[in-house]
């Protein structure tokens, strides 16, 4: 019986077992495209025997097409069509021969090139998709061959005997064989044995080996990963580690072995299908085998500054510890934060302490990064490199050269180390009565708030504060040395001294005990209100729960995943996980926390308690204000995250739309909402037509003399009339509101009209 729900042979809880291999169903040609110097190159020639190979071939004794040829055929194909190469240019040529010919189960390339593997694994999706189904292989070593070869055979062979498929039986020793005997085999769940049981292991290998390799070609780096986590746990099952005592159903003999072999299992499945080197030496862990490192290797060694790569030479370098040969590697300036990765070759290892491994990168630590400051800064990474069996001391020193010329940077004072969003105000002040973050900016003579004018990175001691604004409903204010912010954010405040300007980098920061406040005050929020709107309350319902749930974490540091990336802003809680030890940091520097996962929903929170509070006493503009914060909120390259800020650009976006949302808040008619929207290069809200009965002008619903009355009065400029008063007032449809109106009106209230000229 088969299982299609199982991905690998063995046994499961349902006592089953199932195969995937398809050698019962007769063998199939091998397609192969490989390097040959003399054989015409992009011509297939097909070859069923080794002999044949050596004549179309040769032979240099080395792994070349003939061998190759050879390995095939030994392990099950039927026969193989040979694509010549001349270069690394003929592939694709080569691969598109095969992909148009049937029969062929499984093509291979002696290449190890990742574009070239990328081509081959195109090539055969695109022929199993036209109904020519195979699979791809790509070289991956020697050790990857010899462990793959050693499955296959044994598989191929059982198969092909006819050894799998027979039932296992006792001797009397109680030991599973293929003769007749009374007793038939019966794994632990009672099912009866077959000589696919004793292959397990090498069938699983086989899956476990081509999932690896589609990794492979995808991501060459995890999956390498991979494949030598596989050998780590071949080892430690030849080992007999305590772990990996139950890798087959062969071993399970009661509950206790069936647990270790579903236990082992789990986890080998979860190396095979890991996104990262975290993940995968999670299991090798659980398993107690040794755990992999990431080997980046490159042509060159590079120091990477930012996006920008530099090449270096260690050679020659120092043969004595205490005294290391220090190269300097002199970076480009760039533009915001730049963290420095050292990507290393095989005989190269960083001994600066505190490095890691980082995804297609190289290493970096949690302090290898230049902040976006106009002042010299450095770096120096201690390096030892194996040369020829001579281990060689290094100190790379990498240098970011000061901004030339006059910009304004931080507060000397308080060092330039203390550049970041963070640290000139770090505000975490919660005021309840008026819902302001605030927090010192002065202290005596210092100014914390404050920047100074640098020349070619060297700062003057003058400080020079931003003009702060002097309302205290506004965005953020200033009282005495106490400075006030009405969102919690990042904000970069606007310096100037005549002669250049800059940015102010100021973080209001919610601290955790204050975050029910902001709940409790939503909650509140419209309450009594009735004329709210679904989506209104859909809205505000969605970010309060995501706020709720998110609250512990908002102190909580945020770290680098494996591959270098951050958590994604508005994340589940669960999803911060500490993939390294790298703190993640905003574009400019400043160390992120988990409150910048959930900054939009925070934001439109309370945004939303304020529109809430507006719809109680004037519900037609709160409902106008939320249908223009729906706009902003849904803009095409809006910034409402700081994590979102990948460039200054994305900056003052962030800014503008913020500044946007809270002046909407302040607007009191549909105009200053209009006005907004424009500013953004939004639609504009269009009022709705007032809806008045014809004739009833004061609109107590009776056209009478009173309304003729007030209409003369209208026309003679002794009252003014409401927009739906003047929808009432226009009878002739004319689009004017005159003494013809008012005659009209005078005549249909004595019965002598029997409707309005404007009702047809």
């Amino acid at each position: 019986m088969s299982v299609t729900t199982h991905e690998r042979p063995g046994v499961y809880s349902e006592y089953d077992a199932s195969s995937v291999v398809q050698g019962r169903q007769g063998r199939k040609m091998v397609g192969m495209a490989a390097i040959h110097a003399t054989a015409p190159a992009g011509v297939p020639q097909t070859v069923t025997s080794y002999e044949g190979a050596l004549i179309a071939f040769g032979s240099t004794g080395g792994q070349d097409m003939t061998e190759l040829i050879r390995l095939a055929l030994k392990n099950g194909a039927a026969g193989v069509v040979a694509v010549p190469v001349a270069d690394e240019e003929g592939y694709e040529a080569a691969f598109a021969a095969l992909a148009a010919m049937d029969d062929i189960g499984v093509v291979i390339c002696d290449s190890v090139d990742r574009e070239v593997q990328q081509s081959l694994r195109d090539s055969a999706a695109a022929a199993s998709a036209a109904r020519r189904e195979r699979i791809a292989v790509a070289a991956g070593g020697a050790g990857n061959i010899l462990l793959f070869e050693n499955a296959v055979k044994a598989v191929s062979n059982s198969w092909s005997d006819g050894t799998a498929a027979q039932p296992l039986y006792l001797d009397p020793n109680g030991n599973q064989t293929t003769t007749v005997t009374a007793l038939k085999a019966r794994d632990a769940m009672g099912a009866p044995m077959t000589g696919e049981y004793k292959l397990e292991q090498q069938e699983n290998l086989m899956l476990d080996y081509m999932d690896i390799v589609k990794t492979y070609l995808n991501d060459s780096t995890l999956g390498s990963l991979k494949y030598r986590a596989l050998q780590n746990v071949l080892s430690g099952i030849t080992d007999k580690k305590e772990k990996l005592k139950t890798v087959t159903a062969l071993a399970i003999t009661n509950d206790t072995t069936k647990a270790a072999y579903e236990y082992y299992r789990q986890r080998v499945w979860r190396i095979v299908n890991a996104s990262d080197m975290t993940e995968i030496n999670s299991m090798l862990a659980d398993l107690r085998v040794d755990k992999v490192a990431l080997e980046v290797t490159s042509a060159k060694t590079q120091v990477i500054v930012g996006d920008k790569p530099y090449d270096l030479e260690l050679t020659g370098g120092s043969t004595q510890k205490n005294y290391r040969t220090e190269v300097t590697v002199t970076a480009v300036r760039g533009t915001g934060m730049q963290r420095v990765y050292f990507t290393r070759t095989q005989n190269v290892t960083v001994v600066t302490s505190g490095w890691e491994a980082i995804l297609e990168k190289g290493y970096t630590a949690n302090n290898a990064y230049f902040y976006d400051t106009p002042t010299k800064q450095s770096l120096t990474i201690a390096v030892n490199v194996n040369e020829n069996g001579t281990t060689r001391y290094y100190n790379v020193k990498v240098v970011y050269p000061a901004q030339s010329g006059l910009t304004l940077g931080p507060n000397a004072s308080i060092g330039t180390a203390n550049y970041r969003e963070d640290a000139p105000g770090n505000l975490k002040s919660y005021d309840s009565s008026t819902g302001y973050i605030s927090g010192g900016v002065e202290f005596g003579t210092t100014i914390y708030a404050s920047m100074n004018l640098y020349t070619d990175g060297t700062a003057a001691t003058e400080a020079i504060t931003p003009v702060w604004p002097t309302g205290t409903d506004s965005l953020y204010y200033k009282d005495s040395n106490q400075a006030y912010f009405a969102r919690p954010g990042y904000y970069w405040l606007p310096v100037t001294n005549g002669t250049t300007s800059g940015l102010l980098p100021m973080l209001a920061s919610v601290p955790f005990n204050s975050v029910s406040a902001y709940l409790t005050a939503a909650k509140n929020a419209g309450t009594n209100v009735t004329t709210l709107t679904d989506n209104a309350k859909e809205l505000m319902d969605s970010v309060y729960k995501k706020v709720d749930g998110f609250k512990y974490h908002f102190d909580n540091a945020l770290y680098l995943n494996s591959d270098g990336t951050a958590p994604e802003p508005g994340c589940t809680a669960d999803k911060i996980t500490k993939g390294t030890s790298i703190q993640a940091r905003t574009y400019f520097g400043a160390p992120l926390y988990g409150i910048s996962l959930v900054e939009k929903e925070l934001n439109t929170l309370l945004d939303l308690t304020a529109i809430f509070t507006t719809w109680g006493t004037n519900a037609d503009l709160a409902a106008q204000q939320f249908e223009a914060y729906q706009k902003i909120l849904n803009m095409k390259g809006g910034i409402h995250n700081v994590m979102d800020i990948h460039s200054t650009a994305d900056r003052n976006t962030y800014q503008e739309i913020r500044q946007a949302k809270w002046d909407l808040l302040k607007t009191t008619d549909l105009e200053g909402i209009n006005a907004i929207l424009t500013s953004l290069n939004l639609d504009n809200i269009t009022p709705a037509k007032p809806q008045a009965t014809l004739g009833d002008v004061d609109g107590n619903g009776e056209i009478d003399m009173d309304d003729a009355a007030l209409l003369i009065r209208y026309c003679n400029n002794l009252i003014k009339l409401t927009d739906e008063q003047r929808a009432a007032a226009e009878l002739n449809g004319d689009r004017e509101i005159d003494m013809d109106d008012a005659a009209l009106l005078i005549r249909y209230c004595n019965n002598l009209l029997p409707s309005f000229p404007a009702q047809n």
